[in-house]
């Protein structure tokens, strides 16, 4: 009996529960509230598993999202000193990273992966803002 305990609880501690988001404007396009994870495992792994599962079109692969659902990178011309760069952001629980997704990874086990459709701000020959939301 111990045996059998020590093996189950083996199995149990690598596999974790992941909360997984895509969103547009505020509105979710896809969600999956429990999704076993290896700690592991970078979060690519997890986000293109998802998007498969999802329904929706997208381009990309475990490296990175280029679009989903038709929309992906554009440019947006403000003014002749300021655009704004639109393309898929992630977050991890709520934190936006300053890594690719094939370099993060999930630390705990009730950790929220978002994808959202956001923006880069230039302005006056400056980046000033990343992934910013239009809601």
């Amino acid at each position: 009996m111990k045996w059998f305990l020590l093996l189950s609880l083996s199995f149990t501690t690598s596999a974790y529960a992941l909360s997984f988001q895509i969103s547009y404007k505020g509105n979710v396009l896809f969600s999956q509230n429990h999704y076993d994870i290896d700690l592991q495992e970078h979060l690519g792994i997890p986000t293109l598993e998802l998007l498969n599962q999802s329904g929706l079109d997208f381009e990309g692969g475990s490296y990175g999202v280029k679009s989903i659902s038709g929309l992906g990178n554009k440019i947006e011309s403000v003014s002749s000193t300021e655009m704004k760069a639109y393309g898929w952001c992630f977050s991890i629980d709520s934190q936006v990273p300053e890594t690719m997704i094939d370099e993060t990874f999930a630390s705990t086990q009730d950790s929220q992966l978002r994808w959202f459709y956001a923006y880069a701000h230039f302005k006056n020959g400056q980046w000033i803002a990343q992934c910013q939301e239009d809601l």
